[in-house]
């Protein structure tokens, strides 16, 4: 037998598990899934097979009528009974004095219409009863105790019944006994093999089942940390196998912001606590732009770098963008107030076409590239910090929605001349 884990040992006399729980687990699965189906069809085919069955009777006995009531009156009924007794709450409470029940009730019938039959006919009948020992453990799902007491009360029955038959040699009669013994003990052995396999069967579906939930669990994990540094969209397309990842998408908004004053900061603060305030700051900023329904896509030591109209589509793309730049400044100032220190923040904007893609083998990463994303990286470098500050394009798609201060021409590094706006206020019809 396979060696099993300790906490799944199997007593081997008994076919029980040693862990209580277990076992307690195995009985109520087994007998819903398994012996309750299996039994109400083979009880009630048992029960129509051994009335049916009447017409040997008429072949094998030279008075048939000795047959009617052993048959009719006490096996068939009991059968019968058993088998009703399947959609009862007995039947799970004690399935095996049920079956056994069942069990009996052909092997009474069968030999007390061998009891009164001739020599022949007398060991025919008794033959069937060997047959019906040896296979109720399969038949009945007899457990190794049950099919022992059942072995031994149907060896019961032949003698009482048997051993003073008149026409029947007493050689005869020794060998029916031990030909039933022999068949209880190894009926008795077919239902302990037959427990022990459903058993292991059982333990070797726990462990595919708990195989299964461990991979869906490692695989949600898995899931999760990808949708942490990548968009849901773009990492379903990732482990589906997709090759190089990169969109072209025509109208975005770019945000870049900087925290200003972290660096003296930190000359000032610990290492943890330094990186205890950064997380306190950018966690609210992710909070804030998932709920903005942006894409965060990366930080650089304190600047965060966020785009609106990417993977998806949306035409309030600029709008949504600088409602979290809006955002950004209040959680800023809020930590400002409570911390009494001097940070602030630096906020530039732009809109326009770019590239996004996924890139890296083992730490990949989405990223973003064209002119627009330097554009709005040089509005946030030239910008005035506690400001808003807006690239031209931006302020024609947001206008309508916020007050506007226009800077007038700035000369961006790389850029030349440019015309920008800072962003005054919310408009109150928002």
């Amino acid at each position: 037998m396979n060696q099993l884990p300790k906490n799944q040992s199997l007593k081997m006399l008994q076919a029980k598990f040693a862990d209580s729980t277990l076992e307690a687990e195995f009985v109520k699965d087994h007998l819903v899934q398994s012996v309750l189906p299996f039994s109400r069809s083979a009880l009630l085919i048992g029960a129509i097979l051994f009335a049916t069955y009447g017409i040997a009777d008429l072949i094998s006995l030279s008075d048939p009528s000795i047959a009617y009531v052993p048959r009719y009156f006490i096996g068939f009924p009991i059968m019968l009974s058993a088998w009703a007794l399947t959609y009862t709450r007995l039947f799970l409470i004690a399935h095996q004095v049920v079956l056994l029940w069942f069990g009996l009730g052909p092997m009474l019938g069968t030999l007390l219409i061998a009891s009164q039959a001739n020599a022949q006919s007398s060991v025919l009948y008794a033959g069937w009863s060997a047959v019906f020992i040896s296979i109720a453990p399969l038949v009945a799902r007899y457990t190794f105790r049950t099919q022992l007491i059942y072995a031994l009360i149907s060896t019961l029955i032949v003698y009482s019944l048997e051993w003073n038959h008149p026409f029947v040699d007493i050689e005869v009669k020794r060998g029916m006994v031990w030909t039933l013994v022999s068949i209880g003990f190894f009926g008795a052995f077919l239902a302990w093999l037959n427990e022990y396999q459903h058993r292991l069967h059982y333990l070797a579906q726990r462990t595919i089942i708990a195989q299964a939930e461990e991979i869906q669990i490692e695989r949600r994990r898995s899931d999760g940390l990808l949708n942490n540094i990548l968009p849901t969209s773009i990492a379903e397309r990732l482990k589906n196998q997709e090759g190089t990842i990169a969109d072209s998408h025509s109208e975005v908004t770019v945000l870049f912001a900087d925290i200003v004053g972290f660096t003296a900061l930190s000359s000032r603060l610990s290492a943890p606590d330094l990186v205890k305030k950064l997380n306190s700051v950018f966690t609210e900023f992710d909070l804030l732009c998932s709920e903005l329904g942006l894409e965060k896509i990366k930080t650089i030591g304190d600047a965060y770098m966020v785009v609106g109209g990417i993977p998806n589509a949306r035409p309030d793309h600029a709008k949504a963008t600088v409602m979290m730049a809006n955002g950004m400044q209040k959680i800023v100032q809020k930590h400002r107030e409570i911390h009494q220190d001097n940070l602030d923040i630096r906020i530039g904007v732009h809109s326009g076409p770019l590239v996004a893609g996924v890139i890296g083998k083992n730490k990949f990463a989405y990223d973003i590239w064209g002119d627009t994303v330097n554009i709005a990286s040089r509005m946030e470098s030239h910008a005035i910090a506690g400001r808003i500050q807006v690239s031209d394009s931006t302020a024609e798609l947001i206008k309508q929605d916020f007050e506007l201060e226009d800077r007038g021409i700035i000369d961006i590094k790389g850029k030349g001349p440019m015309r920008t706006w800072l962003v005054k206020d919310i408009k109150s019809n928002l």
